[in-house]
């Protein structure tokens, strides 16, 4: 279980907001991130990540507090336990797929060799990233986090610069993965059918906020009034911080 709770100031192409936003995500849940470009959705992966530090928030992971600003807790970001798949692949260009695999793998040999067989990069694990497709580094990048043993998978966007044939492809990939090693996985998206395809629920953020949260099925299918983001009096930590802050 993820509790998050955060306040940054943000600026974007459209000005600056306050960010504001109070979740929780389910263990083994793949929720999507969707919204307009400068709402949020990247900044809210890497304040989870602890790679941005906001001016207040909390976030516990499970039983363990990663961030708290009031009690003055903060775990750096090489010691919480996250896969995270950027949209430019950050492979290291000198080493081969393989190495890129294993540099930071927790998995034994077993756990290798099953991850490049569900990846279908066997054939390609003494190549270096400059020899590969946009499909086969996003492959690898996946693969890089998911041998990690991660408790989270953060996915920035990951299909948004490949075709439609590798996109459909490796949204059943991600799919694979995220079910065969029972992840909890947040992913950034624009794509509708995407988010129908792969989210057990969606958030959908708009100038800093939480403005409605769901199925994905539910969300678009109901028209007449979104659904509202369940009540913060709910669990007393996503309560807005500000509320305790000022």
């Amino acid at each position: 279980m993820i509790v998050f709770n955060a306040e940054k100031k943000i600026i974007s192409q459209s000005g600056g907001c306050l960010l504001s936003l109070q979740f929780e995500v389910k263990n083994r849940e793949l929720v999507c991130l969707s919204g307009d470009s400068g709402t949020g959705k990247t900044m809210l992966l890497k304040i989870l990540s602890g790679l941005v530090k906001p001016e207040n928030a909390f976030i516990q992971v499970n039983d363990h507090v990663w961030q708290d600003t009031r009690n003055r807790i903060f775990l750096p970001p090489q010691k919480r336990n996250i896969g995270f798949v950027f949209q430019d692949y950050a492979l290291f260009p000198h080493m081969s797929v393989e190495e890129n695999l294993k540099f930071g793998m927790r998995g034994d040999k077993k756990t290798l060799e099953a991850v490049l067989e569900i990846m279908d990069l066997n054939k390609l694990r003494n190549l270096k990233p400059v020899y590969l497709s946009g499909g086969q580094k996003q492959r690898t990048a996946l693969a890089r986090a998911v041998l990690r043993k991660p408790e989270i998978l953060l996915l920035d966007e990951p299909l948004s610069a490949l075709d439609m044939k590798m996109r459909l492809r490796l949204q059943e990939k991600i799919l694979e993965i995220h079910r065969e090693f029972s992840l909890t996985t947040l992913m950034v998206s624009h794509s509708l059918k995407e988010i129908m395809k792969m989210g057990d629920r969606v958030l959908i953020l708009k100038n800093g906020k939480i403005v409605r949260t769901g199925k994905p099925e539910k969300i678009w299918k109901r028209k007449k009034k979104p659904i509202p983001f369940p009540p913060s009096e709910s669990n007393p930590r996503l309560i807005p911080l500000s509320s305790h802050f000022y």
